[in-house]
């Protein structure tokens, strides 16, 4: 019998510290053959590093030929590119009347037309390859449920996940199948600085976690990551057109814990 080759996977925005970071380790941990993507080129270069035959490749996804440049590579290198995980985006807190059109256009010209071109190149060369493959879009509990000062950074989310829905209507024919994956409050370094958590950083991280959570427990990219590697594995086959939400019940609370006694309990 022939063995079988490990999946090469596109994953963009890869040249930080969070979900990407934890979408390649757990794709590395399966054996996959990644292909880092970063606007910043020293970034994914040094992320790149971090895993065996990684290859980095710095393009800007918001244009066609960025896109085209990251996918060409992937396939001078191996010859294939097997799945595509949409992670790249940008975000933005700050209320939509107060906003100014040069913001709206930064975060839908990456967290959605990036990611339309760059699903758009995939499935088009997967289509020419015969069909088959996965690709993974990084969704957030924002594309469902938001708060103030996020209303535009929720659109561009909710348009994530419109589109994984519609895509994966359209290329099920093809056998690539189209999913989402729709973080809570990933809680690692980079969380705590960009929301100027300060010095009571991991005193607010526990507390988010014990009253904003069903399960009293942090969530780390690893977390994220994880689920991803397997909604690009075979076995997820059957799963088609979905947004699997990973926030440790974040999203499921009516209620925090403190307003309803919970925290305190417990039997």
């Amino acid at each position: 019998m022939q063995e079988q080759q490990a999946q090469v996977v596109i994953v963009t925005g890869a040249g930080g510290h969070g979900v990407g970071s934890g979408v390649c380790d757990a794709l590395a941990e399966r054996g996959a053959r990644l292909v880092l993507n970063d606007v910043d080129e020293q970034a994914v270069r040094s992320a790149a590093e971090r895993y065996p035959d990684a290859i980095a490749v710095s393009a800007d996804l918001r244009t066609a030929e960025g896109v085209a440049h990251v996918l060409d590579t992937a396939i001078s290198h191996y010859g294939e590119v097997d799945a595509l995980v949409n992670n790249a985006g940008v975000g933005l807190s700050l209320p939509a009347h107060l906003a100014e059109e040069a913001d709206f256009d930064r975060l839908f010209s990456l967290n959605i037309r990036g990611l339309w071109l760059a699903s758009r190149a995939f499935a088009r060369h997967r289509i020419e390859r015969g069909g088959g493959g996965a690709i993974v879009n990084i969704s957030s509990v924002h594309g469902q449920h938001t708060q103030s000062g996020y209303a535009i950074s929720a659109a561009t989310k909710g348009a994530v996940e419109g589109l994984t829905r519609g895509m994966s209507t359209e290329l099920g024919t093809h056998g690539i199948r189209c999913n989402a994956v729709a973080p809570g409050a990933v809680l690692d370094e980079r969380f705590v600085d960009s929301y100027g958590l300060g010095d009571d950083g991991i005193g607010w991280i526990r507390r988010h976690a014990s009253e904003q959570q069903v399960i009293d427990r942090t969530v780390g990219p690893a977390d994220i990551g994880r689920v991803v590697g397997f909604l690009l594995s075979p076995d997820a086959w059957a799963i088609a057109g979905q947004t699997v939400t990973v926030d440790a019940g974040l999203s499921t609370l009516l209620y925090d814990r403190v307003f309803t006694g919970d925290a305190a309990r417990t039997d």
